[in-house]
């Protein structure tokens, strides 16, 4: 019997072209979109929304109980609230180089006797703020109170700032605090031919007490200043913060046997000038101010830099007060290179430049002093760890925590630092600032010749390196 041949069976595989092949990335691409943002929906939909929908539900119970309070109970829950909330969002959950439950129940009482809000936010949150041996800790009272409020009797603030004119630009004179917990208040820069360099003052004196009062079409300063050696400005300004105890009394190292000298000066308001400014130094480098670490002001330091060369740039920072460092330093850094690292309650972030920003990467001159604050001194730390620039001046402040407002119940706020930042090595900045490559201390006799010592030293250091290439 002869098999029958049941056939056969020919299978052919298909090659999958470049096409399909894209087709297939983009449809998986669309499945991972689409799965991400359902993922994100029923996030923010059962976990997110929930959670403010309470604290919003929270909030409006906490007002209307508070509503309905007076008295030393209204003013003890505004204490109570302002504590809660540093309890919640402070960085350093261990409260650090202070006893801040001794501090809490001690200013807990005096909130308790205070007479009105405006005691118990200048006589007992804004003192309490001061205690702590860290920066960007502040009390700001509502507005609407504030217009109308008057202390019941005298308080020890001898250098709130006044309601008329009279900062720096008007008089001249810088004050700045340097120290925590109880700060030493010192004269930080005195501008050229201001109000103040013709009285004599003198950058880095220290101010024991100050008066400010209008006058005639501005205002009058009256203050005791102690006049000290470039020597020991430099241990008043790099000495280590002091410890506290519970009523926030601290050993002070103000020179107790030097004789204050009194002075007295009036000034115009709007006679001076601050913020953004740039020149070029006689023929040679690039000059550049600005007072904040803004979108804003950078852009314009951004435009600046474009006109500048190899003769290279000042940039004057002794009276920025910061904002955000890297604004700046993605101008003046490597791409995508490591500057600095951030610590807070999820742990530790390494901070990098970015890879898009147009760079200058001519000689660099940085100018700082006591003034010189968060961004600004991050930003001098950085430049002169890298060697990418020279930091010329005087300490800086030594306040560089991140911080955040959170609001309190009747309007007022609280600001807490959430975020610490350290150098790469691990070096902190925070109470202890940045110490210049080149530290400069001018002279009465400079400042009335018209001669601004720093930018001076900044030239040459410019030009030496110039010649050095």
């Amino acid at each position: 019997m002869t098999p029958v041949d049941s056939g056969s069976s020919i299978v052919t595989k298909r090659r999958v072209g470049f096409l399909g092949w894209v087709l297939r990335g983009l449809a998986t691409l669309l499945f991972l979109l689409v799965l991400g943002s359902a993922s994100l929906v029923a996030y923010f939909t059962f976990v997110v929304s929930p959670r403010q929908q309470a604290e919003q539900e929270k909030a409006k119970h906490d007002a209307a109980i508070f509503a309905n309070l007076s008295g030393s109970t209204r003013r003890l829950a505004i204490f109570d609230a302002f504590v809660d909330r540093i309890n919640a969002h402070y960085y350093d959950q261990r409260f650090s180089g202070f006893d801040w439950k001794a501090l809490t129940r001690f200013w807990r009482e005096k909130a308790a006797t205070a007479h009105s809000d405006f005691d118990l936010y200048f006589g007992v949150l804004f003192p309490l703020t001061q205690r702590f041996p860290v920066s960007h800790v502040n009390v700001e009272m509502p507005d609407r109170h504030t217009a109308r409020a008057r202390p019941s009797k005298a308080l020890d603030m001898p250098l709130l700032k006044p309601a008329f004119c009279g900062d720096f630009a008007d008089t001249g004179m810088q004050i700045v605090p340097i120290r925590r917990p109880m700060p030493i208040y010192i004269v930080g820069e005195v501008a050229l031919n201001s109000p103040a360099a013709r009285a004599g003052v003198t950058p880095g004196w220290i101010i024991r007490s100050f008066t400010q009062r209008p006058h005639a079409n501005g205002g009058e300063i009256e203050a005791q200043l102690v006049k000290v050696s470039p020597s020991q400005m430099h241990e008043f300004e790099t000495m280590e913060p002091n410890k506290s105890s519970a009523s926030g009394s601290s050993k002070s190292r103000q020179p107790a046997n030097l004789k204050p000298t009194s002075i007295r000066l009036t000034y115009a308001c709007g006679s001076g000038n601050s913020g953004f400014s740039t020149h070029r130094i006689s023929s040679g480098p690039l000059y550049i101010r600005f007072d904040q670490f803004l979108p804003v002001e950078i852009d314009k330091v951004k435009e600046a830099v474009r006109s500048a060369d190899r003769r290279g740039v000042v940039l004057d920072l002794r009276y920025n007060t910061g904002g955000y460092s890297l604004l700046l330093l993605n101008a003046l850094m490597g791409r995508g290179q490591p500057v600095y690292r951030t610590r807070n309650a999820s742990g530790l972030t390494v901070v990098k430049t970015d890879y898009w920003t147009n760079r200058y990467d001519g000689p660099l001159a940085v100018l700082v002093g006591p003034a010189s604050a968060s961004a600004a001194e991050i930003s001098a730390a950085v430049l002169k760890q890298s060697r990418r620039g020279i930091v010329i001046g005087r300490m800086t402040n030594g306040s560089v925590l991140g911080a955040l407002s959170y609001p309190l119940p009747d309007g007022g706020s609280v600001q807490v630092p959430v975020e610490d930042v350290e150098m790469l090595d691990g070096k902190r900045l925070e109470g202890r600032g940045v110490l210049p490559d080149v530290e400069v201390y001018p002279t009465i006799e400079q400042i009335r010749a018209g001669r601004d010592a720093a930018i001076d030293e900044a030239v040459r250091e410019l030009r030496k390196s110039g010649s050095d290439r």
